[in-house]
């Protein structure tokens, strides 16, 4: 895990954890969980001060950030939902966490598992703030070859038998119920997550509010730079 406040970074780098809480945290602070992308890991949120400007801004409000090791490239499996819960309830055991609402930032392949859990915890959903965000799972599956293999790995050599229970296109209409509480955040050049394809149709038919960012890409490197941290700060702590 790692205490960073006031921009001067501490952490064990064999910890599996990446915690962000202010100078003054005594405890009871909302539990915001951020999930990487496939490929990404926790400690890509600490690789430059510009890629966490969102995060600092929730833990000087006094949340707990903890950018998690939820068990590498997921797609929302299982796995991913088994230490989902671990890390909500070891936050709370360890840094005094609020959980009865628990928010999400879901970076790419992140925003769909956010999604997942989401979908199965309605009761305790804070907000779900989604940045390029893998909505469509099957389309990618389809799509982009080189993550092909990374989803079927996923689930058992078979992702094609999964997509009616953890594809967020395939389960829009209870996505929707909860709406109000996710905000997608896209890439108008994005090379991967197509506006047309994913994008639009899963807005259109969730009603989730869609923000574009402009050319990014998809890259880590120019897309964090470019969110709308204090808006995506703000949309969290109005949630919760």
């Amino acid at each position: 895990m790692a205490l960073r406040s006031a921009g001067i970074g501490a952490y064990a780098p064999d910890e599996r954890h990446l915690v962000f809480v202010g100078s003054s945290y005594g405890g009871g602070g909302p539990l915001v969980i951020v999930g990487h992308g496939a490929g990404g890991t926790a400690w890509d949120y600490n690789t430059d001060p510009s890629w966490r400007r969102d995060l600092d801004l929730l833990a000087d409000a006094g949340c707990v950030v903890v950018a998690a090791d939820l068990g590498g490239d997921t797609w929302g499996n299982d796995t991913f939902l088994a230490m989902a819960e671990a890390v909500i309830d070891w936050a709370e055991s360890t840094w005094d966490a609020d959980v009865s609402k628990v928010s999400w930032i879901g970076d790419s392949m992140g925003g769909g598992t956010a999604l997942n859990w989401a979908w199965r915890n309605t009761g305790r959903i804070g907000a779900l703030v989604l940045r390029v965000p893998g909505v469509a799972y099957d389309n990618i599956y389809h799509r982009i070859g080189f993550l092909t293999e990374s989803m079927d790995d996923a689930y058992s050599g078979d992702w094609s038998a999964n997509v009616a229970d953890r594809d967020p296109s395939a389960n829009t209409e209870a996505i929707a119920e909860f709406a109000d509480r996710v905000r997608i955040y896209y890439s108008t050049n994005d090379p991967l997550i197509s506006l047309e394809q994913d994008i639009r149709p899963f807005a259109e038919a969730t009603g989730i509010r869609a923000i574009p960012l402009g050319d990014v890409g998809h890259d880590p490197a120019t897309v964090f730079p470019a969110v709308h941290a204090q808006a995506q700060a703000q949309f969290i702590l109005s949630q919760l």
